[in-house]
């Protein structure tokens, strides 16, 4: 009786050293796993400033007007081109009451020639 509960005894407590062993690694590679994202989570939040650096940059009113400018041949609106409010909601959207009001959901028709019904 006492030679088997001695060979239980080493049995469990070799299996607990080698589950002791085993979560000790884990928690190990956890750790580096861990230390790595963390890492990852810095040099993205510091790419992520210099893109909104770079995005303020690229945005200001001041460049956007000088390359607008430089590149593009733009004119101010004549009044031939402004068109009436009722002449557009008709246009544009379906569904439009007579009185005006919008309805609860616009949609947009087509506008293409080449549309047909």
């Amino acid at each position: 009786m006492k030679k088997m509960f001695v060979t239980v005894f080493m049995i469990m407590l070799a299996s607990t050293v080698f589950g002791l062993f085993h979560i000790q690694n884990k928690v190990k590679n956890l750790k580096k796993d861990l230390v790595e994202v963390h890492r990852q989570l810095a040099e993205d939040k510091a790419v992520i400033h210099v893109l909104n650096a770079e995005w303020a940059y690229l945005n200001e009113p001041a460049r956007i007007k000088k390359l607008a400018n430089k590149y593009l041949s733009l004119e101010h609106t004549k009044v031939a081109q402004v068109k009436e409010s009722e002449k557009i909601r008709g246009v544009y959207l379906a569904g439009v009451k007579s009185n005006g009001s919008m309805p609860s959901r616009p949609q947009l028709r087509p506008t293409l020639s080449s549309y047909s019904r």
